[in-house]
């Protein structure tokens, strides 16, 4: 995956091709960029205008006394939105 520049209110924008041969856009908008402790974003189906429906990620980055970094990924969405994602993983070819 190609590295992004990340910045608070900007726009993500992901387009994937499905098993089918469908491309299906995937975007969202950075709310938090706490370099380098914390992420948060929301993510959806559909352009960083239209998104829908969505789903917010919080992504937290501690340093560990190994100088490894432990990964913390929290992520809430409503069952539509759960729904939405197994239909879109199997479209996908992922399930």
């Amino acid at each position: 995956m190609p590295e992004q520049a990340i910045a608070r209110a900007g726009r993500a924008r992901k387009k994937k091709r499905g098993a089918d041969g469908r491309s299906y856009v995937i975007g969202g908008v950075y709310d938090t960029v706490d370099r380098p402790h914390r992420l948060s974003y929301t993510d959806g189906l559909g352009e960083p205008t239209s998104i829908w429906p969505e789903t917010h990620t919080t992504i937290t980055f501690e340093p560990l006394p190994n100088g490894n970094t432990l990964l913390t990924k929290t992520s809430t969405a409503t069952p539509a939105v759960h729904q939405l994602n197994a239909a879109w993983l199997r479209a996908m070819g992922g399930g």
